[in-house]
């Protein structure tokens, strides 16, 4: 729907809306599982670097105090 209000038919390529077709599905399924698996990731290195700062943290504490 337009800005207008009014549900036109467009003809330019870059605002059509395709249809899926079982290929196109498959590659955003396949894309889909690449970002998580990426995402995944990060998440664990973030954990990690969270973990040996808390290890830092405690043993300089003990240590030092």
């Amino acid at each position: 729907m337009g800005q207008d209000g009014e549900d036109r038919k467009s003809e330019d390529p870059d605002v059509a809306i395709d249809r899926a077709t079982p290929g196109r599905l498959e590659e955003f399924r396949a894309q889909a599982r690449d970002a998580a698996r990426y995402e995944r990731g990060l998440a664990w290195k973030a954990a990690v670097v969270l973990v040996a700062v808390a290890v830092i943290v405690i043993i300089r504490e003990l240590f030092l105090s």
